[in-house]
Order: structure tokens, then sequence, then C-alpha cells
């Protein structure tokens, strides 16, 4: 079955051409998957690890996502679209020798598009 999210766009302006903006207040984002650049559409605010594992995306873990394990670590980009590093989310990745700029996803949520990418896909 295939699964369609409406997109708010802004509305046709006379002053532009027929093309369609999205809306910046989208309560939507976009999560591009490499290398496959499989694209996601989620809640803006949705956590990663969450999101992923609802879309079948083959994913590492083997604590259920509570940031325990620290194996779903992902390159996740661009930055400023996740919420920050949690103490508890720096502490992992000190312990686990998680290179600083990788995420452990079960502990960031999406603010905006981002893309990700694990060393295993």
């Amino acid at each position: 079955m295939v699964k369609y999210t409406i997109i708010p766009v802004r509305p046709y302006s006379e002053n532009k051409s027929c093309t369609f903006e999205p809306m910046n207040n989208s309560p939507y984002i976009t999560i591009t998957c490499l290398p496959s650049h499989r694209k996601i559409q989620a809640p803006k605010g949705s956590n990663v690890f969450d999101i992923l594992r609802k879309e079948g995306v083959r994913i590492a873990y083997s604590c259920s996502g509570e940031g325990i394990c620290a194996q779903c670590v992902l390159d996740i980009s661009p930055s400023e679209n996740i919420t920050p590093q949690s103490n508890m989310e720096k502490e992992r990745k000190i312990a686990n020798r998680i290179n600083p700029n990788l995420r452990i996803s079960c502990l960031c949520r999406a603010q905006g598009d981002i893309t990700v990418q694990a060393s295993y896909w």
C-alpha cells in the first residue's frame, strides 16, 4: 500500500509563475536515507530512531531505543535540524568510543529536513 502525505503549499501568486513553494512552517519534515535516497515524511519533532524503524529501515540496536547500547549511531546532517546532544548522549558516545560527529539516533529528534547514513548500509 502506498502512503501519501499532503504537504501544504503557498497559494498561487499573480506575481510569480505557477510553481508552488513548500511552506516553511510545515508540520512535516523529510528524512533522506543514503545511499538509497529513500525519502520518509514524518511529523516535525519525531524521534529519528522510531521513525526509521516504523518505516522498515534496518537500523542496529539491542536496547529497544533507550540510548543504552549506542548501536543506532548515524551520520545525520545538517546538525542544526536535530535536537542538541543531551548529557546522556555525550556520555554514551565517550563510553563507547563513538565519533563525536555521529549521533545516537534514539536520543535525538528531527526539527527539520535531515539526511541520515549508517556505516553498515
